[in-house]
C-alpha cells in the first residue's frame, strides 16, 4: 500500500513569534490535548480536536491482540526489546497525560472504546515496530498477517471470501459484497461513515452504478473510498514523519486482503485529508482517510 499523508500538525504562525513546530516535535503534544481535552495553557493556539468517537471495545481490545500477536510471531524474542520499547512509549505518555493535565489518576489507559486511547496504544506498537523489523520485507509480511487476521474478525461467516464465486456471481457480485464487508467495519465503529465513488463520476454510488464501470478493454477499474474519522488515522499521520510507510492500518489494508480473497487483483494508496480548507497550514487537521483502489479479475 502506498501512502500519501500530509503533515502539519502545529500552532498557528505570528510574524514575531518563534517558528512552528514540526509535525514530529507536536506528535506527542498532539496525543496530549487529544487523549486530556483539555487546553492547557502552554498548549494555547493548537487545532482543537472533536470530542473522542466511541469505538466497539471489544473490536479495540481484538485489535491489539491482533497486532501483538502478529508482533510475536514477526519479531526475534518479542518479550524483549520490542515489548520494553512499546511499554515504555506508553508510560511516557501516561505520565506525560497526567502530569500536564486535570484529569490525573483519574486517567485510564484502559479506556479503549476512546478512539484517542486506542490510537495511543497502536502508535506505541508501531513505534517500536519501526525500530524491531527494520527490513522492508518483514514489515510487508507483518502488515499482510494483520490484515488476514482483521478480515476474519470483521466478516461475518456469511461474508467471508471463501464463500463466493467471482465466476459465478461477476463484478456486480464482488461490488456487493465489498460494500457489505465495509457496512460490517461500520457498524465496528472502525470509521464514522463512507463514500464510494467510481470512474463514471458517480458519487456514493450505488452498486449497478459501479458495475457499469466494469470494461473488460478500460482495466482496472478504479474505486476511491472515503472513509471519515477512521481509527489509527492520527498516528498514521505521525508515523509518516518518518517517511515510513509502515503504520497502523485498519482500512486499506483489509479492504485490499478482502478483495483479493474474492478473487481479484488490488491494491490501494491511501491519503490522509482534511475536509475543511484552512489557509494556514500549520493548522492542517487530517479527519477523513481517501483510499484508491485499483481492481480487475485475478485471471487478467
Amino acid at each position: 500500500l502506498g501512502l500519501g499523508l500530509g503533515l502539519g500538525f502545529g500552532r498557528a504562525a505570528s510574524a514575531a513569534g518563534p517558528r512552528p513546530k514540526g509535525a514530529a516535535e507536536l506528535d506527542l503534544e498532539y496525543y496530549l490535548q487529544a487523549l486530556s481535552m483539555q487546553n492547557r495553557p502552554n498548549m494555547d493556539g493548537y487545532v482543537a480536536y472533536p470530542p473522542p468517537r466511541r469505538v466497539d471495545e471489544a473490536f479495540a481490545r481484538d485489535l491489539l491482540r491482533v497486532v501483538d500477536a502478529a508482533a510475536a510471531a514477526a519479531v526475534p524474542s518479542p518479550e524483549g526489546p520490542f515489548v520494553a520499547a512499546r511499554d515504555a512509549e506508553l508510560k511516557r505518555l501516561t505520565a506525560e497525560v497526567r502530569r500536564r493535565s486535570r484529569l490525573g489518576d483519574a486517567f485510564s489507559y484502559d479506556a479503549l472504546s476512546n478512539e484517542y486511547v486506542l490510537d495511543a496504544h497502536l502508535l506505541a506498537r508501531y513505534r517500536a515496530l519501526t525500530a524491531a523489523l527494520p527490513d522492508l520485507n518483514d514489515r510487508a509480511r507483518f502488515s499482510d498477517r494483520v490484515s488476514q487476521d482483521l478480515v476474519a474478525r470483521y466478516a461475518s461467516r456469511e461474508l467471508q471470501p471463501a464463500s463466493f464465486s467471482l465466476e459465478r456471481e461477476g463484478m456486480r457480485g464482488a461490488l456487493a459484497r465489498t460494500r457489505r464487508f465495509l457496512d460490517a467495519m461500520k457498524a465496528l465503529s472502525i470509521f464514522e461513515s463512507y463514500e464510494i465513488k467510481g470512474g463514471g463520476g458517480c458519487l456514493d454510488c450505488t452498486d449497478a452504478e459501479l458495475a457499469d464501470d466494469w470494461d473488460e478493454d478500460a482495466l482496472p477499474v478504479s474505486l476511491q473510498i472515503s472513509v471519515r474519522r477512521p481509527v489509527a488515522l492520527a498516528s498514521m499521520v505521525a508515523l509518516s514523519d518518518k517517511n515510513s510507510r509502515f503504520h497502523p492500518d485498519v482500512v486499506a489494508g483489509p479492504l485490499v486482503s478482502f478483495m483479493k480473497g474474492l478473487g481479484l487483483a488490488a491494491r490501494a494508496e491511501e491519503y490522509a485529508m482534511d475536509s475543511q480548507y484552512r489557509p494556514n497550514v500549520n493548522e492542517y487537521r487530517p479527519d477523513e482517510l481517501l483510499v484508491e483502489v485499483q481492481v480487475e479479475p485475478r485471471h487478467k
